[in-house]
């Protein structure tokens, strides 16, 4: 019996190791033109869009690089590597870091930052990179809801 017991234990543990070994952390860079300020999408499952590359960072980490044009409609083959878990980053093609709101702790609402819209719809996401405000102004667009007036 406890023999039994050892080679289940060796078993799962094999397993767990194994299922570990694959899994691998994915951290999406979000790139935009140097200044960009305003809504970006990406569209997904386009035949004439982009094929997006995974760059591997040893065994546990897998980069892929989202860059946006000015016009900040990124259009790529496929599906939306955000359908799957992952890290995201931003930063300006010249280097310079965006703050990523809701990842970064403590983005004020004055900050320039991308700001995710959530949801895939009809293979299509929103993100903003602007402000809190610029984020409602465009969501409202999207959705054509009227945020009610919190000052009242």
């Amino acid at each position: 019996m406890l023999k039994g017991m050892m080679g289940a234990g060796v078993i799962t543990l094999a397993v767990i190791l194994v299922t570990g070994c694959l899994h691998r952390d994915v951290e999406l860079v979000y790139v935009f033109p140097d200044g960009f300020h305003g809504v970006a999408k990406i569209r997904s499952n386009r035949p004439t869009g982009v094929t997006l590359a995974a760059r591997d960072e040893g065994m546990e980490r897998r980069i892929i690089t989202l860059e946006f044009p000015a016009s900040g409609v990124l259009e790529i083959k496929g599906e939306s590597p955000t359908l799957d878990w992952y890290s995201p980053s931003a930063r300006y093609a010249g280097g310079k870091t965006i703050p990523v709101a809701g990842v970064d702790k403590g983005v004020a609402k004055d900050v320039i930052a991308l700001r995710g819209m959530g949801g895939v719809i009809d293979d299509e996401e929103w993100y903003v990179v602007g402000t809190f405000n610029d984020l409602l102004k465009a969501n409202k667009e999207r959705h054509a809801y009227k945020y009610p007036d919190r000052k009242k």
